[in-house]
């Protein structure tokens, strides 16, 4: 009898201490070199949705607990760069990063659930590897170029082929990772060949922009002399870094057959600042504002801005995508134009 009740107690006290599963993961470990308190971690969405914020002490250690659905996701700071590591995660995995910030090595794994995350590092590291270069993969033949996103497809179906018993939900993502950056390559290889067909061809016409020094400006009016168009908004930082050197430049060739022309796709909504800024910034040249619905992104094959357009006199399309003012590509551009 005293037997019996002793494995009974046992059972009991096994069954009493023994630890449901985690429902949130736990998140752990040490970047060095870092200039920053804080990261966002973001769900690898189209949206890049933002999760949560995770705090570093100065010497760069973290540690934090979340809910969150299983999938992709990453580390980005706010105006920067995303950092170079993914993550796949789930509830229940306790993972400790260790990663040098401004090292070239990859970030570091330990802890359980880190099969995913070490699949998201390789998986990083074939697409750079496949595709160095965005501007060189889709500046190409169509054939070469289908050739190479098909190689692309099977490269990365063969990484999730090895790693197939992280579960049906693990292999849906990667598909759907699979067919949205075919898709996004796709659309930059069709801009690219729309930007290329541009040169050489009379320049799509705009009529009637508001100037900023009065009255309404068509690109009829501007024939006569090179034209070099910068496309900006107010919103757009990168747009704005260029204003220093577009004034310097503009400064180098004052008085040569070419003008140079602002045009700001803010719209009417943002008519105020718009006015505000080229008056605070002194930009000089003429300074244009595109109607609200406006169809210079289609017309000129334009994914960002900020973008800077050649015509020549005849109002033909020189370059649709040439060397920022910063850059030192424009200059011997220029001078080769104007000689």
């Amino acid at each position: 009898m005293k037997h019996t009740i002793w494995l009974i107690a046992i059972v009991l006290f096994t069954s009493c201490n023994k630890q449901a599963p985690k429902d949130y993961v736990t998140l752990s470990g040490t970047f060095k070199n870092i200039d920053f308190d804080k990261l966002i971690l973001r769900k690898y969405t189209s949206k890049g949705d933002s999760i949560t914020t995770i705090n570093f002490n100065p010497d760069g250690t973290f540690s934090d607990t979340l809910k969150l659905e299983e999938g992709e996701y990453f580390f980005s700071q706010q105006g920067k760069d995303p950092l170079a590591i993914l993550l796949y995660l789930k509830n229940g995995d306790d993972i400790t990063i260790n990663y040098d910030v401004k090292g070239n090595e990859s970030a570091i794994f330990e802890g359980t659930g880190i099969q995913g995350s070490i699949y998201m590092e390789a998986r990083r590291k074939k697409v750079k590897e496949l595709i160095p270069d965005e501007e060189k993969f889709i500046a190409t033949d169509s054939i070469t170029f289908y050739k190479k996103i098909e190689g692309l497809k099977n490269e990365i179906r063969k990484l999730v082929d090895e790693n197939k018993n992280l579960g049906t939900a693990f292999i849906e993502l990667q598909e759907e990772f699979i067919e949205f950056t075919e898709g996004t390559m796709v659309y930059l290889y069709n801009m690219n060949k729309a930007k290329n067909d541009l040169i050489g061809k009379p320049a799509p016409n705009f009529v009637n922009y508001e100037n900023h020094a009065g009255g309404l400006t068509s690109l009829e009016d501007l024939k006569g002399k090179y034209v070099y168009i910068d496309l900006w908004a107010t919103w757009c930082g990168p747009c704005k870094k260029e204003f220093p050197a577009l004034k310097e430049l503009e400064k180098s060739y004052h008085g040569k057959n070419i003008q140079f022309v602002g045009i700001s796709v803010d719209g009417p909504s943002n008519y105020d600042p718009w006015r505000a800024l080229v008056t605070e910034e002194e930009l000089t040249g003429i300074q244009l504002l595109a109607p609200e619905n406006h169809t210079i992104y289609p017309d000129y094959a334009i994914q960002a801005i900020p973008r800077f357009i050649i015509l020549d006199p005849q109002g033909n399309v020189v370059d649709p995508d040439a060397p920022r003012p910063s850059s030192n590509e424009i200059k011997p551009l220029l001078d080769k134009l104007l000689k």
